[in-house]
C-alpha cells in the first residue's frame, strides 16, 4: 500500500491552523483507509532534544511527498548558523528553510508537492492580534500553488 508523507510547515503563530491540519489528515486518512497512508510529519510529534533545532531532527522537508506551508503574520525564528544557503547567505527562519528546501528537493526530483496555505489578514483573529512587518513577506514568499 502507498504511503504518502505530508510534511507540515508553520512558525508558531498558527498552532491552531497546525491543529486543524493535523485533524484532516486524521478524518482524510479515515476515508481512504486500506487505499493510502498518510502519513504526517509534525515537529510538536516527534521526540524531540532541547539541544538541537526541530529542522535538525525531523525528516527534510525534500524527503516527503508534499509540503504544507501554512502561514500568516510571521515567518519564524532565525536558525542557526549551520543551517545556510548554497551561497552561504542564512535563512530568517525555520520556516523559511523548509520551505526553500522543499522547493530545491521538487526541481531535482519532482516531489515533494509544494502547497501553501496562508490565514486570511482579515479575519477577526488579525483584529486582536497585531500584525508585523513580516505580514507583508509572507505573500511574497508562497509556493506555486495556494489552497
Amino acid at each position: 500500500m502507498k504511503t504518502l508523507t505530508l510534511f507540515i510547515s508553520s512558525p508558531g503563530d498558527v498552532f491552531e491552523e497546525r491543529a486543524i491540519a493535523s485533524r484532516v489528515i486524521e478524518r482524510l486518512q479515515s476515508e481512504y483507509i486500506g487505499r493510502v497512508v498518510l502519513e504526517p510529519v509534525l515537529w510538536e510529534h516527534e521526540p524531540l532534544v532541547a539541544t538541537a533545532t526541530f529542522q535538525a531532527q525531523i525528516v527534510k522537508p525534500s524527503e516527503t511527498d508534499v509540503v504544507i506551508s501554512i502561514l500568516w503574520s510571521r515567518l519564524g525564528t532565525k536558525l542557526p548558523e549551520q543551517f545556510k544557503r548554497a551561497d552561504g547567505s542564512r535563512y530568517d527562519s525555520g520556516t523559511e528553510y523548509e520551505f526553500e528546501e522543499a522547493i530545491e528537493g521538487f526541481r531535482r526530483n519532482g516531489t515533494p508537492d509544494p502547497i501553501s496555505a496562508s490565514t486570511c489578514l482579515n479575519s477577526p483573529r488579525s483584529a486582536k492580534e497585531k500584525t508585523t512587518p513580516e505580514s507583508s513577506r509572507v505573500g511574497r514568499t508562497s509556493p506555486q500553488r495556494s489552497i
